[in-house]
C-alpha cells in the first residue's frame, strides 16, 4: 500500500501542528514511524512548507514540494487532489492519510490494509461517530397554503355524486334547511352562501356544501367531470387557494392515491407538499418530510378542466382518512425571512418525529432527551481515504453510500491531532500522566 500525506497550510497552523513535538518527536514523525513499523515504507509527504519536507526526509521518506493548491476538497484531506494528480498509478492501493497522530495503532492500519473493494466501488473513507445529530436540525420554509382534505366516496343511493364525511362547520346564522345545497362564493369580505337547485353538471369545480345542521356539513361533488383516465377524485378541500393547485386522485376503484399538482407550480424543485393524517384530532405522520413535486417524481399526467396536471406518488393510505396538507416553498438563503420553522424530518438517522414527544429513537423506542440519547450516526472525518489500484481520480469523486466503503473510526484506534485544541488536550493528558512536557 502506498501512503500519501498532504501537509498544506489550509489554515495558518497546519504546518505548525505537523511539526509540534510530543515526547521530543513531531506529530508528523510519530505518524511516519508508526507506518514504517507496520512495514509500510512507500510513503510520500507533500507540502508547500520546506520545514515540513525537511522533517519528513529526516525520517527517510519521499517528499514532494508543491505550490499551495486550491484546497477545494470536501471529503479528502486538503491538498490531496493536487498530489494525486502528479502521482503515477501503481498496482497497489493508495492511501491518503492525515499527518498528525499522537498514536496510530496497528488495528486501524490492519483494517485499512484489509479493505475489500467490490461491486465497482473504488474508494474507502474513514468515518467517525458524529457529535451532532439530524434530530437537532430545523427546516426554514415559506408556507404558501395549508388546508384539510376530506376523503370522498360514492353513495350507492346517489351514484352520480361524490360525498365527503360530515364534519364540523360553523354555518352563518341565517343559513338553515337540512339537506339544502349551498354554493360558496368567496369575496374579499369573507365567504357567502347561496342555495342552489342546479343539477350536478352545473356546480362549480369545488362542488357544493350540504347543510346537515347548524354546525355540520359535507362536501358534494359531481362524479362526472371528476373521473379521467381511470382516475377518480378521492379528496376535496374547502381551501380556495389549494383547490386550484393540488388535488388528490385515486387510480381505479380501490387503487393508490396520487397528488395531482397544477402545471403552474409543478416541476419546480423549490416546492414540496407535506402531509399528515388526522385521527381524532391528532396529526399522525404520513409524508411530513415532504413530497417533492419535481420532474424526478412524476408518475403520470393528464389534462383536466382545460389545465395540465402532473401526478406524484404519495404514501399508501390503508383506509379513507382526513388529511392535513401544506404547500411549502424551500427557503432560499438571502431571500428574506422564512415564515415557518419546522423540525427537520428524514427517513434516515435512526429517529422519527412524534407530534407530542418530539424525536423518538427508533432503536430504543423512547424520546431523545439529550446527546446521550442520540442514535449512532457517522460522518466522514477526512482522516484517511483509500483508492483501489488504478483508480486515482483527477478531481475529487462524488460521494454517496453506494460508491464508498466506510471504515468506522473509533477513538481507540488512533488519536488524531487536527487543531490546537486537540494538541492542548493531548499535552494536558501527558502532564496528568506525569510524562515530560515537550
Amino acid at each position: 500500500m502506498r501512503i500519501v500525506i498532504p501537509v498544506f497550510d489550509f489554515s495558518t497552523q497546519n504546518s505548525q501542528l505537523a511539526l509540534a513535538q510530543i515526547d521530543n518527536t513531531t506529530l508528523l514523525g510519530r505518524t511516519i514511524s508508526a507506518l514504517i513499523s507496520f512495514q509500510l515504507t512507500d510513503i510520500i509527504v507533500g507540502s508547500d512548507n520546506p520545514k515540513v519536507l525537511v522533517e519528513a526526509a529526516r525520517h527517510g521518506v519521499k517528499v514532494l514540494l508543491q505550490e499551495k493548491p486550491d484546497l477545494t476538497e470536501r471529503y479528502l484531506i486538503p491538498g490531496a487532489m493536487g498530489m494525486l494528480r502528479t502521482l503515477p498509478e501503481v498496482p497497489v492501493p493508495t492511501a491518503v492519510l492525515w499527518h498528525g497522530f499522537s498514536e496510530l495503532k496497528n488495528d486501524f492500519l490492519i483494517r485499512l490494509s484489509q479493505v475489500s473493494f467490490r461491486d465497482g466501488i473504488k474508494l474507502a473513507l474513514t468515518v467517525a461517530l458524529s457529535k451532532d445529530h439530524p434530530c437537532q436540525l430545523s427546516e426554514s420554509v415559506n408556507l404558501l397554503a395549508a388546508g384539510v382534505y376530506f376523503p370522498l366516496h360514492i353513495d350507492p343511493s346517489l351514484k352520480d355524486v361524490l360525498l365527503s364525511p360530515s364534519f364540523c362547520f360553523e354555518w352563518p346564522a341565517n343559513t338553515n334547511g337540512p339537506g339544502m345545497l349551498f354554493i360558496r362564493n368567496a369575496t374579499p369580505s369573507g365567504s357567502h352562501f347561496r342555495t342552489t337547485s342546479l343539477s350536478p353538471e352545473h356546480w362549480s369545480a369545488d362542488g357544493v356544501m350540504e347543510y346537515l345542521g347548524c354546525k355540520e356539513a359535507r362536501i358534494v361533488l359531481p362524479l362526472s367531470g371528476n373521473t379521467i383516465k381511470n382516475y377518480t377524485l378521492s379528496a376535496a378541500t374547502l381551501d380556495r387557494r389549494l383547490s386550484p393547485l393540488i388535488r388528490i386522485w385515486r387510480h381505479g376503484i380501490n387503487g393508490r392515491s396520487f397528488l395531482a399538482v397544477n402545471s403552474s407550480i409543478a416541476l419546480q424543485s423549490a416546492y414540496s407538499v407535506k402531509l399528515w393524517r388526522i385521527d381524532q384530532g391528532d396529526l399522525l405522520p404520513l409524508a411530513q418530510s415532504g413530497i417533492a413535486i419535481d420532474q424526478a417524481g412524476v408518475a403520470d399526467a393528464f389534462n383536466h378542466g382545460g389545465e395540465k396536471w402532473w401526478l406524484f406518488s404519495m404514501p399508501e393510505i390503508e383506509s379513507p382518512c382526513t388529511l392535513s396538507l401544506w404547500l411549502v416553498q424551500q427557503h432560499a438563503e438571502g431571500s428574506g425571512l422564512a415564515n415557518v420553522l419546522l423540525p427537520w424530518e428524514s427517513e434516515k438517522g435512526g429517529f422519527v418525529r412524534d407530534i407530542n414527544d418530539g424525536p423518538i429513537s427508533t432503536q430504543e423506542g423512547s424520546p431523545i432527551l439529550g446527546r446521550q440519547g442520540f442514535p449512532p450516526i457517522y460522518e466522514f472525518d477526512s482522516l484517511a481515504a483509500l483508492f483501489a489500484p488504478g483508480s486515482l481520480p483527477k478531481q475529487e469523486p462524488k460521494i454517496s453510500p453506494e460508491s464508498v466503503v466506510s471504515i468506522i473510526q473509533h477513538p481507540t484506534h488512533c488519536y488524531p491531532v487536527k487543531n490546537r485544541i486537540d494538541l492542548l488536550r493531548l499535552r494536558t493528558g501527558l502532564r496528568i500522566e506525569g510524562r515530560p512536557e515537550p
